[in-house]
């Protein structure tokens, strides 16, 4: 029988045992599958592969299947789609390899940074408002999209107010808008961060998402940390500033000086000298995206 007759005669057997509800049984032996088991691979010499993907290829599976199982090849591990995120088939919480969904179902990649554990990507659970429109204490976490296009909250997350970040909490740390188990970086775990990263001018490139897919031309990032920093700027008097040229993350530490401010990060893309940046004395009143570490 050629080849072709072969693969013919197998779909063949594959349709039979589908449309008759029987176990299919791959050996080396020619025994037949355990009776518990619809599919039995049995072997001494060989393994089973699973399909085998990088992460950005994982990510583009249209609706995963509760149950999906596939080898990452950028974790070097199996993984498993449990309905909402991917996990280590293993179990338990890997930063790194497991995603984390907000309140929304919304669902977001980790890296772990030195002994942090960081989220991947900005924050985008809530509903869209108009940037003439103040957020408030309300039942609905509400967000800005850069430049008033809700299109753009799916690239570079939602931008909000530091009272909406924080839901109308004070204490330093809180948990705020964060997935549970996770909470808005305080001043000193940024900075934490960064020195990790080699301090002010090294830490820049490090954070950045690589190319000019987002960043303005010129982009030296490298994003070697897996922290993917985007550069949505930030919202100051219904106006964004500084958008494709530098991304902007609130701290959850008040201003000791002055509680009408608050601490924020900023990562430039300066090709002489880009930089990440400290400054206490951000107003609560501007919108930032945001960033959670893991508790």
């Amino acid at each position: 029988m050629n080849k072709l007759l072969q693969i013919f005669a197998g779909v063949l057997f594959m349709m039979s045992v589908q449309s008759a509800g029987a176990q299919l049984c791959i050996s080396t032996d020619e025994s037949v599958a355990d009776a518990s088991a619809i599919l039995d691979a049995k072997s001494t010499e060989k393994g089973f592969l699973p399909p085998r993907l990088t992460t950005i290829q994982r990510d583009a599976i249209g609706t995963p299947a509760e149950g999906l199982i596939i080898y990452n090849y950028n974790h070097k591990a199996l993984e498993l789609f449990n309905g909402k995120v991917w996990s280590p088939l293993s179990g338990g919480f890997l930063c790194g390899i497991s995603q984390v969904a907000d309140a929304d179902g919304n669902t977001y990649n980790t890296t772990l940074i030195g002994e942090q554990c960081w989220l991947a990507e900005n924050l985008n659970t809530g509903s869209m408002i108009d940037v003439t429109v103040h957020s408030s204490n309300n039942s609905t976490i509400e967000r800005y999209c850069l430049l008033n296009v809700a299109d753009s909250c799916g690239q570079y997350g939602g931008l909000y107010k530091w009272d909406e970040m924080m839901a109308y909490e004070t204490e330093e740390g809180a948990q705020g808008i964060c997935p549970e188990g996770w909470h808005i970086p305080t001043y000193d775990e940024w900075e934490t961060l960064v020195t990790y990263l080699g301090g002010w001018n090294d830490a820049s490139n490090k954070l950045r998402e690589a190319g000019t897919r987002h960043w303005s031309i010129g982009n030296t990032g490298t994003n070697t940390s897996g922290f993917t920093a985007l550069p949505s700027g930030y919202l100051f008097n219904n106006a964004y500033w500084n958008s494709y040229e530098s991304g902007y993350f609130y701290t959850s530490t008040e201003n000791p000086e002055n509680t009408t401010q608050a601490g924020a990060y900023w990562i430039t893309n300066n090709n002489v000298n880009p930089l990440v940046r400290a400054d206490p004395t951000y107003k609560k009143d501007d919108a930032m995206p945001v960033r959670c570490i893991k508790n």
